[in-house]
């Protein structure tokens, strides 16, 4: 009985690898409950590791310059994996970023772009460090993005709970509407542009003089030392 216990404990275990060919890529979009690590570096790349089975169900393309990574199924974006899936992507370059579902994508090294764009569908959540002239930044849920760097001009818009966490993000110029019980915080040094329906907050920090503040529920917007 111990031997066949242990013998199906191992099949059960057992995790696959899958490296699909990829290229010509400077977008990804995750679809899915799976934990992404980007790096940067001089080739294009992905490695999968995942259950066979689950492996099975994953679809890897590049359309338009950005690699979806994302189920066969659409309907199993928030079904939970037999095993953890974990996918290892290098990149050359990235100015998009977009975590659909429950998924998770972390960025480890700096991003820079002349236009970044980040968007959090769900409850997934997304963590980089950007250079750039502009963000354009989106949270639908109650997923999260935790971000720092530079951004001459930010916008971010929550629709939800979610979180915006860029309280080391250094920006000259920054427009944060938060609808819903989501919250913005970041560091803005010349004007903040904030609407907050609900009772969601926008936090902001650094010199910004030209102030513009509306509120239309229990929210607040606050500056902090």
């Amino acid at each position: 009985m111990l031997l066949m216990s242990v013998a199906a404990f191992n099949v059960v275990s057992a995790q696959s690898t899958s490296t699909p060919a990829v290229k010509d890529f400077d977008g990804i979009s995750l679809g899915g409950p799976f934990n992404a690590i980007v790096k940067l570096g001089n080739e294009e790349k992905v490695k999968i590791e995942a259950s066979s089975e689950d492996l099975s169900q994953i679809v890897t393309e590049v359309n338009d310059r950005m690699l979806t990574i994302k189920w066969k199924n659409s309907s199993k974006m928030w079904k939970s994996p037999s095993q953890k899936i974990t996918i290892y992507i290098t990149a050359k370059k990235l100015n998009d970023l977009t975590v659909s579902g429950s998924g998770n994508l972390k960025v480890e090294d700096q991003l820079n772009a002349e236009d970044m764009d980040i968007v959090v569908s769900g409850s997934g959540n997304l963590s980089t460090q950007i250079n750039a002239k502009s963000l354009n930044s989106k949270i639908s849920g109650s997923g999260s993005i935790d971000i720092s760097g530079s951004a001459a001009r930010a916008e971010v818009y929550i629709s939800g709970s979610g979180n915006f966490k860029g309280s080391s993000l250094k920006t000259k110029s920054t427009t944060a509407k938060v609808s819903g019980s989501g919250e913005v915080r970041i560091q803005t040094d010349e004007e903040l542009d904030a609407a907050v329906t609900g009772s969601g907050n926008v936090i902001y920090s650094g010199s910004a003089t030209k102030i513009s503040a509306k509120t239309s529920g229990s929210g607040k917007i606050k500056k902090v030392s």
